[in-house]
């Protein structure tokens, strides 16, 4: 079976239209596209890597499903977890630079609370 053909020879480009459509409905993911690599033995599960949808179906109605999974999955990454992580990341960013400053601090305060070296005596 050669890419982008369904079981029945269906061509991608009914599943390219349905993507257009859901760009069209939710104003989302207008850079998305798609790849159709139908399998014969399902192993490998559909995904979206960078702005690509990989569906790996090869039943067009499974194929569809999947598009309309995907899509939303994507949706929601993008404008919910993807967001979510940034701000996670700039407060651990933030919490590690107040550690450390307090650490150091602390470090310091011990080291001054250390007995002086002794100088050698110039006997």
């Amino acid at each position: 079976m050669e890419p982008g053909k369904g079981v029945e020879g269906i061509d991608q480009m009914i599943l390219d239209e349905e993507l257009e459509s859901l760009k069209k409905l939710t104003g989302t993911g207008l850079d998305l596209r798609l790849l159709w690599l139908p399998l014969e033995e399902p192993g490998k599960h559909d995904e979206v890597k960078g702005e690509v949808i990989f569906i790996y179906n090869k039943d067009e109605e499974m194929a569809f499903r999947t598009l309309r999974h995907e899509f939303v999955d994507y949706m929601i990454s993008k404008n919910i977890l993807d967001p979510l992580v940034m701000y996670i990341n700039i407060q651990k960013s933030l919490i590690d630079k107040l550690v450390y400053e307090r650490k150091e601090s602390i470090v310091e305060k011990i080291v001054d609370l250390l007995p002086e070296r002794e100088k050698p005596s110039n006997t």
